[in-house]
């Protein structure tokens, strides 16, 4: 299947990358799966303005 979407996803704003994080995050579970957690990977706190939600 050939998509009209570029494959580069360019973040410009936290609220895109807090998108981003919903997207991945919830994709196991929308699955029926288990959320996925692992020890090497660092929760994103919204840098550069660290304001949380």
């Amino acid at each position: 299947m050939i998509s009209n979407r570029p494959f580069d996803v360019l973040l410009y704003t936290p609220d895109d990358v807090w998108t981003r994080i919903r997207y991945v995050e919830g994709n196991p579970v929308k699955d029926g799966l288990a959320a996925q957690k692992w020890p090497f990977v660092t929760p994103y706190d919204n840098w550069p303005l660290h304001k949380r939600r």
